[in-house]
């Protein structure tokens, strides 16, 4: 026998035997590993109740809680968060909205292949023109054009509305009311770590539409994560993400997941027609912040475009751009 095989045999053997050791001292030592505490059901809330999540210490010390998972979502291990607060802005100045929900309604307005009657004269309208033209005698009076027509503009919005977006809440309810004021038909959900729609409070005036949505659980959540909401988007509006579908997302990109986040963008991304995402943070014009500039550079790559927007002003001239 070669003795490099042989050599070979005796140290796999060794190594057997030395773990068979470790494991036998692991289990017979001060390493043994200790049962998992009872879990604790969560308490059941009322409706109109506040929620409190109730905390309790575990084996390391760190508190550990509890909330509802039918109001909120379950917990994922090693995550913590919340709702914090029914948190809304002072004062919100709607004077500015007004050109920004006409941009974005133009940018969302795709053309259909049908045609309407129209003044421009671009396509002669041969039917029309001649069977006007039977009432006067067969005398070609008066031309009739057609045109194409515009097709309903189909937006779905997403905000982030987690605890490091509150300080943008403004930009964010300015952007709504615009939208909410120039669209008759206009998906909008929010999310921290769960996704919630708020589209059926749209009716409301805009006071009562602020005061719902502050009271939504994923308003001023403590914990951000992308990929569940865009799971529960897909899995239950799927029929709202269709080829003709404009969706915005306004969003700081800090997230849980960090890169992990790119590939359920990027899946919404190939679902719909435009993708675009606007930031707020002012961070995105600190180039000293490297790794926040690291972040921001990969989600450029998922979506069509992507910009800084601290202001509403400076949403009307990111849709100026795009539309150019």
């Amino acid at each position: 026998m070669d003795w490099r095989v042989l050599g070979l045999f005796f140290l796999y053997r060794l190594k057997k035997a030395w773990l068979r050791l470790g494991r036998k001292g692991l289990q017979g030592g001060r390493f043994r590993p200790q049962p998992p505490p009872p879990r604790s059901s969560p308490e059941r809330l009322d409706q109109g109740s506040q929620q409190k999540p109730s905390s309790s210490k575990g084996l390391t010390g760190s508190p550990v809680t509890y909330r509802d998972p039918s109001r909120d979502g379950a917990m994922q291990p090693g995550l913590s968060g919340g709702k914090k607060s029914d948190y809304l802005p002072s004062s919100i100045d709607f004077e500015q909205t007004r050109e920004t929900g006409k941009l974005v309604k133009k940018l969302a307005t795709p053309i259909s292949r049908r045609r309407k009657r129209g003044h421009k004269r671009k396509h002669l309208d041969l039917k029309t023109t001649i069977h006007r033209s039977t009432l006067q005698g067969g005398t070609l009076l008066k031309l009739r054009w057609k045109m194409k027509k515009p097709a309903k503009p189909r937006v779905v919005l997403i905000l982030d509305t987690s605890s490091s977006m509150m300080k943008s809440a403004t930009i964010m309810l300015q952007f709504l009311y615009a939208l909410k004021k120039e669209f008759r038909q206009l998906e909008v959900f929010i999310f921290g770590n769960e996704l919630n729609y708020v589209t059926p409070y749209l009716h409301l005036t805009f006071e009562d539409l602020m005061l719902r949505m502050s009271q939504l659980p994923q308003w001023d959540f403590g914990g951000t994560e992308l990929w569940r909401p865009l799971a529960q988007l897909k899995n239950n509006f799927s029929h709202l993400l269709r080829s003709k579908t404009t969706v915005i997302l306004l969003t700081d990109c800090q997230f849980y997941e960090r890169f992990f986040a790119l590939a359920p963008l990027n899946n919404l991304r190939r679902r719909v027609k435009n993708l675009y995402l606007f930031n707020p943070d002012p961070r995105v014009k600190d180039l000293t912040d490297t790794h926040y500039q690291e972040t921001i550079k990969n989600f450029k790559t998922v979506v069509d475009r992507m910009f800084y927007t601290e202001t509403i002003r400076d949403v009307a001239s990111a849709l100026r751009q795009i539309l150019a």
